[in-house]
């Protein structure tokens, strides 16, 4: 659990039958479950020293749970929940093959055994060490995590005489199978501001998050805050990075319901920033970089009617003709280009399409209407000519429609309450109806259809390394992961409730899966895919 003492994830499992008169006294106090599991706090630690001897001393606190005839003691509520997450998801030594195998140069007879994962302990070793020896882990975490595991093994001879037997091994290449690499811990909950985030210092991904009350924290890829600063609202818009200086140093860019910010790497405003909206905005910020120049122009429409232009610096752009029309857009402002013209895609809060050109006068009113359109994402499939375009969305009425232009708007998917529609840029619709899942690779009949471990509530399909990869999750707060043909990642389900970030986060052509819990604890989960 990344930044938490080690105190604190003290921890130990106790053989106990299932009748045992202690899991029915009142030294015990049974009061919740998590994820199925039942969980509660011992009264008073005095007695589990007195009946179970000096090495429960450390339990000063007693969270425990009961879990397939074993009792799980815990100094935090935190790291009893990780106890019960490795259990549910099969994350053990007995199931780790990197383990198996080192485990073949052990002795198979030892009294007393002292085993380390080095690659993932080396905030612990810190903790441990004197000042000299942690400073020294700290500066060289890197070459610390190349070395996958250490033992020490006791066994008794005769006697006084034991024998001792060690064993360091160095493995730079290993990696843990979908195991938890850190815990971080918010300051309360949070639930899909998520997002992976570009360090142009080490050309690795960081984690920039929201919480609930509005505080973002950016966070490495290793699980250290390296800032957090308080937002005065909700963030609307993805966070975009951009290169303001045009020096290779990235800026992260969001809007708010009132303002536009651009924060550097440190968690400072960039000058001229946040820009004051003069009304409440109604569409997310769009960022367009019409020839990938970094010349860059920051669209958002407002609810006076008006769309605004700002360029990098966070001044209104010279030569924006936008004319208000008398109703605001809303929901999403993109772009596209036919034939190597532009248009940027707006929807007013009557439905109505029309495209501007970078000038922000009007290049095509289209006669396509979306009428209740829900403000959401939406899809536009180009055709050779900005008059056969067709475009695919949701409607306040939970359901997805497609219309191409001069003709009716058709009904695509008539969702239902508990069916959940995502899709890839490959043009692929999944379907989430309970515990099955149909693929689409046009509007008609599913090519294929997934079944799942249990009913599950929400669908968000990624595409990462070329492949596309559904993450679903039930109400249990199980979380699963597979391929878009349905093939499983072994190491699932793990514990989230949030919106997923899957992708290679430091570089090493490995993925890594980053998700978050209902207590606000955000996870980076390693995955052998």
């Amino acid at each position: 659990i990344e930044g938490a003492p080690v105190s604190e994830q003290t921890f130990c499992l106790i053989e106990i039958a299932e009748d045992a008169a202690l899991l029915e006294s009142k030294v015990i106090s049974w009061n919740d479950e998590y994820r199925g599991v039942k969980k509660g706090e011992v009264q008073d630690c005095r007695f589990l020293e007195a009946t179970f001897g000096r090495f429960l001393g450390g339990l000063s606190q007693a969270y425990v749970a009961q879990m397939d005839g074993y009792l799980a003691l815990a100094n935090s509520e935190r790291t009893l929940k990780s106890l019960v997450n490795f259990k549910l998801s099969e994350r053990s030594l007995k199931n780790d093959e990197g383990f198996q195998e080192f485990q073949n140069d052990l002795s198979g007879s030892s009294s007393l055994c002292y085993y380390l994962d080095i690659s993932r302990s080396p905030d612990i070793l810190e903790q441990q060490l004197e000042s000299e020896l942690a400073s020294e882990v700290s500066e060289h975490k890197d070459v610390f995590r190349k070395f996958q595991a250490v033992c020490i093994q006791y066994e008794h001879a005769r006697n006084d005489l034991y024998y001792q037997n060690l064993y360091l091994k160095y493995n730079p290449i290993y990696k843990k199978e979908t195991s938890s690499l850190w815990e971080a811990e918010l300051d309360t909950t949070f639930s899909d501001k998520i997002w992976s985030v570009t360090n142009h210092v080490s050309g690795q991904q960081d984690i920039a998050v929201q919480d609930d009350s509005d505080k973002l924290y950016l966070i490495s890829n290793t699980g250290k805050e390296r800032w957090s600063r308080q937002i005065d609202e909700e963030i609307r818009s993805d966070i975009h990075q951009i290169d303001v200086y045009k020096n290779g140093r990235l800026q992260l860019l969001f809007n708010t319901d009132t303002k536009i910010y651009l924060i550097d790497r440190l968690g400072r405003d960039v000058e001229g920033y946040p820009i004051s909206l003069p009304a409440k905005a109604t569409s997310v910020l769009g960022l367009m970089d019409y020839d990938k120049n970094k010349k860059y122009r920051l669209l958002i429409a407002t609810a006076e009617g008006m769309v605004h232009n700002f360029d990098a610096e966070g001044r209104a752009v010279k030569g924006w003709e936008y004319k208000m029309r008398g109703k605001p857009v809303v929901g999403h402002i993109t772009h596209f280009s036919i034939s190597g013209k532009d248009y940027i895609t707006c929807i007013d809060s009557d439905g109505d399409l029309f495209f501007l050109d970078r000038t922000g006068k009007v290049r095509h009113d289209s006669d396509m209407n979306i009428s209740a359109y829900a403000g959401s994402k939406y899809r536009v499939t180009k055709g050779p000519d900005i008059s056969r375009i067709r475009l695919h969305y949701f409607k306040n009425d939970g359901k997805f429609w497609s219309q191409m232009a001069g003709e009716e708007e058709s009904l695509s998917f008539d969702l239902t309450d508990g069916q959940v529609l995502d899709w890839s840029s490959k043009g692929e619709y999944y379907l989430l109806n309970g515990d099955e899942i149909e693929r689409y690779t046009g509007l008609d009949e599913p090519t294929e259809k997934v079944t799942l471990q249990e009913e599950c509530e929400s669908l968000q399909v990624i595409q990462n390394m070329n492949n596309v990869w559904l993450v679903t999750q039930a109400a249990s707060g199980n979380t699963y992961l597979q391929s878009s043909d349905g093939q499983e990642v072994s190491g699932f389900p793990i514990a989230g409730s949030t919106r997923a970030i899957l992708r290679d986060m430091d570089g090493d052509g490995n993925s890594e899966i980053i998700i978050g819990d209902a207590d606000g604890i955000l996870y980076m989960y390693s995955l052998s895919l």
